[in-house]
């Protein structure tokens, strides 16, 4: 990937995000909290995702994965997630929060980590070291303070965020082609919105058949809010996630609210808090 971000930060706006950031002195949301009676050592730091504990579980870093699903690159980004992860939990005490009700096909329970009162996927995306990646029964508040952090250090361009191999995607289906397949983080208005039977359509061209489109499944509606919160988004900017596909055009499937977000941009020249 290559390419600068496809956006400059109005300064207006930019300190008013800023002034809402989480800082790492802050203590978490009331919500986003570890079990308080159980601590575990973490004996190893395998990959970029997974720790292994004292008592022979295995657990995967819920809510983040490395910059390398954005970039070409993989094992640079991948090593300096790893590096970071092993200062920071191995050979140390934790305490966990289950992410998810069910191992994943590796055997690694999901779960946010938290060493002392800080949640360790917050302070990565902090340092510009991982990405916010909402996953499939990954939900809660949790989420929302990883979020926070990957903004701050995107608009500080702290690091990775001030790499050239990093960059949100325009929706433009010409400069999305190269990356079919892969993950990405893409901002666009969502010039219509159609909702149909059985899914919601957000599209961000005239052709749906060869522009991008987001897909929304009718099982997926009440986690966006229903029907009319989906068509609210016509007209906005929107910042979307996921794995890019192509469905006649280029096409990302959401199916967690967390996917869809109005970009600090949009929302400080409306006036909301989104």
């Amino acid at each position: 990937m290559t390419g600068t971000c496809a956006y400059k930060l109005p300064i207006l706006a930019t300190i008013a995000v800023l002034i809402a950031v989480i800082p790492d002195s802050v203590p978490l949301a009331q919500d986003c909290v570890p079990d308080q009676n159980k601590v575990v050592q973490v004996t190893s730091v395998n990959d970029h995702r997974t720790l292994v504990l004292s008592d022979g579980r295995t657990v995967a870093l819920a809510g983040i994965d490395s910059f390398s699903v954005v970039a070409v690159d993989a094992a640079r980004f991948d090593r300096s997630l790893v590096a970071r992860l092993r200062s920071i939990v191995e050979s140390k005490f934790v305490r966990l929060r289950p992410a998810s009700a069910k191992p994943d096909r590796y055997g690694r329970q999901a779960a946010f980590v938290f060493s002392g009162d800080q949640l360790v996927q917050g302070t990565v995306a902090a340092e510009g070291l991982a990405l916010l990646i909402p996953r499939p029964g990954e939900t809660g508040p949790c989420l929302a303070i990883i979020g926070t952090r990957e903004l701050d250090a995107r608009l500080r361009h702290i690091g990775f965020w001030g790499d050239k191999s990093v960059a949100i995607l325009p929706s433009n289906p010409a400069i999305l082609s190269p990356h079919i397949g892969r993950y990405a983080i893409i901002e666009g208005e969502v010039l219509t919105v159609g909702t149909r039977k059985n899914r919601t359509y957000l599209n961000f061209g005239e052709r749906w058949s060869e522009d991008f489109t987001v897909e929304i499944d009718k099982k997926d509606r009440k986690r966006f809010g229903g029907s009319a919160a989906l068509e609210a988004y016509a007209g906005r900017t929107v910042q979307i996630r996921g794995i890019l596909r192509l469905k006649r055009g280029p096409m990302i499937q959401a199916v967690m609210a967390e996917q869809v977000k109005i970009p600090y941009t949009d929302a400080a020249r409306s006036g909301t808090n989104e």
